[in-house]
């Protein structure tokens, strides 16, 4: 079977199944699984698993003691490349969202915790994957299909499986969504995260506040001097996400804290970036 005539094929199979494929992402995105709920996180793991199965594919569920469960599948063809698929079952949204902001569809637009980054993704390679296996295709020598579930946390756990996943395949096709405007993701930022601490001393704010040193003021003055990092070099991006501090307005706060996020194109722009927090 040539290249186009595959394309064409997996294409009409799943949009005759495109009701099917939104029921599926309903229940999938009616799951709260935020890189720290362990509950949610194995439930989907679960779901995706028992679908990976029915497809043929050996599907293995890594066990964390503490984080969420990782996934990987494995179908097997007559020869070929090993094409490794990898996806992050873990959203941004803390628990109680899946039910607050259940799946929405107007259109052709669909709205929810996880409709894009990533689930919708993930459930659309396991379509595609479906089609291949109802078109009798196994032109491939494996198909690995990996969810982890630190995708949007700073403290990765799944390198372990990311490295095993990767050895001896031949292409990796990372499953981000694509841009609004259809273009497709093929590069992203270095990603990483400060925490920026700040320790003054406590007075009572009626009394005597002259004696206070005010922590969440430092603090508020050190965010306004990042922010102006915004584009300092190309591609730079500095965002104050998290700000905590005081117990209580009638006291000087004697702590304050903040988390940022780096986002940058080249490594050497991050350690440049670096040595401007720690001079400021």
């Amino acid at each position: 079977m040539d290249l186009q005539s595959l394309v064409v094929g997996v294409e009409a199979y799943t949009r005759e199944r495109l009701s099917q494929y939104l029921e599926e992402l309903r229940e999938l995105c009616a799951i709260d699984s935020d890189s720290f709920h362990k509950q949610g996180l194995d439930e989907v793991a679960l779901l995706l698993a028992a679908r990976m199965r029915g497809l043929g594919m050996h599907a293995t569920i890594i066990e964390r003691e503490s984080w969420g469960n990782d996934l990987l599948g494995v179908l097997h063809g007559n020869g070929g490349a090993n094409i490794l698929l990898l996806g992050h079952i873990d959203t941004v949204y803390p628990v109680g969202i899946a039910a607050a902001r259940p799946v929405l569809v107007e259109g052709d637009i669909v709205y929810g915790p996880g409709v894009c980054d990533m689930k919708g993704c993930i459930l659309s390679a396991i379509y595609a994957i479906e089609a291949l296996v109802a078109m009798n295709y196994r032109a491939f020598g494996e198909i690995r299909f990996l969810c982890v579930s630190d995708e949007e946390i700073n403290i990765r756990h799944c390198q372990d499986i990311m490295q095993t996943a990767c050895e001896n395949a031949q292409g990796a096709l990372v499953l981000e969504a694509a841009r609004s405007n259809g273009d497709i993701v093929s590069a992203r930022k270095g990603h990483t995260w400060y925490k920026l601490t700040a320790r003054g001393r406590s007075a009572h704010a009626g009394v005597e506040p002259e004696r206070g040193r005010n922590a969440v003021i430092e603090v508020a003055h050190q965010i306004l001097q990042f922010q102006n990092l915004n584009g300092w070099r190309e591609g730079i991006t500095v965002n104050p996400g998290v700000i905590s501090g005081g117990t209580l307005p009638n006291v000087v706060p004697d702590f304050a804290q903040a988390q940022f996020d780096l986002r940058f194109l080249h490594d050497e722009d991050r350690i440049a970036t670096e040595n401007v927090f720690m001079s400021s």
